[in-house]
């Protein structure tokens, strides 16, 4: 978690781990319920969401802090809360 902004992939994960990709997906997989780019994408998805309640650092500096490209982060936005980041802040500030 506390690697978001980096490029992170089950294979450099796993490495880092010492274990295979195949290895890590299915024990990733086995301890979160979920797969790794979806835990991936909900945890930076959370940070961004606090950072644009908690902070007044731009969205473009958002993304940047959660490795998630700005058209991606309004797309994953409006799919989750409904809004964009811009609306999300305004909501809940």
């Amino acid at each position: 978690d506390s690697h978001l902004k980096l490029h992170l992939t089950i294979e450099s994960v796993a490495r880092h781990v010492y274990l295979s990709s195949t290895q890590f997906t299915r024990s990733f997989r086995e301890h979160t319920g979920q797969s790794f780019h979806e835990y991936l994408t909900a945890q930076r998805l959370k940070k961004a969401a606090q950072l644009l309640r908690k902070t007044n650092i731009t969205v473009q500096d958002v993304c940047l802090y959660v490795g998630i490209k700005p058209n991606q982060l309004r797309n994953l936005f409006q799919e989750k809360y409904g809004y964009t980041p811009k609306e999300f802040r305004r909501r809940h500030l």
